[in-house]
């Protein structure tokens, strides 16, 4: 166990316990995290089995993934020390953009969780786990309550800090509810809470952190809607839709290479380099943007074709697909799809000559295969973010028609009734500034 690592053991992919503790966190639904062997072989001796250690390293997502097929609800449970304060707060967020459920405690004068089960029964044990542990708002906040008091910069940065946390959190009726509770704890306006959580999901520098989950639960699957709750082909959808369709329908099982920056290593490392499908990254994207695809047809492919990758990629031994989105989407069993989806894979239209030999293309070959993995990458961030512009652009208008509409029909009212809306209208016009920094003009994909 206190080896060093190898190709066979990564500690960073395993969690000490796991094996005896599974049935009993699935059982109960929720799992504790421990930071040490021993810790885990005293709990389980007063009788608490839904345990684990996470094997002397800094928790991982890996980890994380790997408690989340038994279930989402995690206790962090640490030494009452500063080195065990410091390592909850660095679970925090981990867990938190896993779509972990979390409650954190930390023990007190000193003890690790070892001595302080030796001396307790499992019932006064777990009577002290359900009265001491937190939510990790309520936790920061009594964390730093002395400091706040007597420094308003603190409580300034604490806010910062807590704000930073709820923005990682992927369900965004959770981060509502957290918005609720800090709101209520701080005295502040809800919206001004929420302006600032948009401003640091859309507007912090982003390098794009994907990882394919170990295994979904039914949580996590779309929910599919039915031939009948899908549009016709007829129905509008607007050219930005059509370009991010006959993306995934063309090259949605083509491979672009993401960097991932490492967060265990230090500064000036060098980011690591992932292969991720276009249609699963298009989906990611999409998803951690808070994008919400109203048209049924555009929904569904998108959902379809991620569904499908995904399934290849467990699937495959190599990480490589076997079967092409184009063809996965022509054969739908829902016909709006599987029409649409053959008069974008038969398209009529190709490169340019000229564009062909910049690609160093042969010219006598229009074979999709033969397409550049550059000019794959190149043209889905374009066409990515050229839909995210038009989305952020439509918000930007629906407010302003808004604002206008409150104008017409209440001239005698004050700045205090515009306000929301003018905030709302100036966070969505900072983001599409920043969409449209990546966005290029539109473009034909052959």
């Amino acid at each position: 166990i206190n080896s060093p690592e190898s190709i066979i053991y990564d500690k960073s992919r395993e969690l000490y316990g796991l094996y005896q503790a599974k049935r009993a966190i699935a059982k109960l639904d929720q799992s504790i995290i421990v930071e040490g062997y021993l810790d885990v072989i005293a709990m389980h001796q007063v009788g608490i089995e839904n345990v684990v250690a996470t094997s002397g390293t800094a928790l991982t997502e890996n980890q994380i993934q790997l408690l989340r097929r038994f279930s989402r609800n995690v206790l962090v449970l640490f030494d009452g020390d500063e080195a065990g304060v410091k390592a909850a707060l660095r679970s925090i967020d981990m867990l938190l953009a896993e779509g972990m459920q979390i409650k954190l405690l930390v023990l007190p004068d000193g003890e690790d969780p070892d001595e302080f089960v030796s001396k307790r029964s499992r019932t006064e044990v777990e009577e002290y786990f359900a009265a001491h542990a937190q939510d990790f708002l309520t936790f920061k906040s009594q964390l730093y309550a002395q400091q706040m008091a007597s420094d308003p910069q603190i409580k300034t940065q604490l806010m910062r800090d807590i704000l930073q946390s709820i923005a990682t959190i992927p369900d965004s009726l959770e981060r509502i509810v957290y918005i609720q509770q800090m709101s209520q704890m701080y005295g502040v306006a809800e919206d001004l809470l929420l302006q600032q959580i948009k401003r640091e999901r859309f507007s912090r520098g982003r390098v794009y952190q994907y990882a394919p989950p170990a295994a979904e639960t039914p949580e996590e699957v779309a929910p599919e809607e039915t031939p009948q709750e899908v549009s016709p082909l007829d129905a509008p959808m607007s050219n930005e839709e059509l370009d991010l369709i006959r993306l995934v329908v063309r090259y949605g099982e083509r491979k672009l290479k993401i960097s991932v920056q490492d967060e265990e290593a230090g500064e000036g490392a060098e980011p690591m380099v992932i292969q991720v499908a276009v249609a699963n990254f298009v989906y990611q994207e999409l998803k951690q943007d808070d994008i919400v695809i109203e048209h049924p047809l555009v929904k569904r492919i998108l959902n379809d074709s991620n569904k499908m990758m995904l399934e290849e990629l467990s699937d495959s031994e190599d990480g490589d697909s076997k079967h092409r989105c184009g063809s996965f989407l022509c054969n739908s069993e829902v016909p709006q799809v599987a029409a649409l989806a053959v008069d974008l894979y038969a398209t009529p239209y190709r490169l340019s000559r000229k564009a062909r030999e910049e690609l160093q293309m042969p010219n006598d070959d229009d074979d999709d295969e033969e397409v550049p993995d550059e000019w794959v990458r190149e043209m889905t961030f374009k066409v990515l973010y050229t839909y995210k512009l038009a989305y952020a652009e439509e918000h930007c208008q629906q407010i302003s028609k808004q604002i206008q509409t409150l104008q017409q029909e209440h001239p005698e009212a004050d700045y205090a009734t515009y306000q929301p809306l003018l905030q709302e209208l100036s966070t969505w016009q900072e983001i599409r500034k920043a969409f449209a920094q990546f966005s290029g003009q539109r473009v034909v994909i052959s």
